[in-house]
């Protein structure tokens, strides 16, 4: 299994690897956080994975969005683990 994760500038989170159960996986959320007395919850953005239901086109349209690693995007394309 692998997993990376990249921080977006606008404090969401994308985590995206590769499972052997799952496939390739793409997920972005915000992470909770507290604003004075209030909790605000975990929000789930995206959630992709190519075992159910996402082609490797899908999780590789999603990784150019949010600009992962290049090196990831091309194993994905050539159908590698990373």
């Amino acid at each position: 299994m692998s997993r990376f994760t990249k921080m977006m500038s606008d404090g969401r989170v994308v985590a995206y690897g590769y499972d052997r159960a799952l496939g390739y996986f793409i997920d972005v959320f915000k992470e909770a956080e507290v604003v004075g007395d209030l909790l605000i919850e975990e929000e789930v953005i995206m959630e992709k994975c190519s075992f159910f239901g996402s082609s490797n086109g899908d999780i590789l349209e999603a990784m150019e969005e949010f600009g992962v690693d290049p090196n990831h995007i091309q194993a994905v394309s050539l159908d590698l683990e990373f």
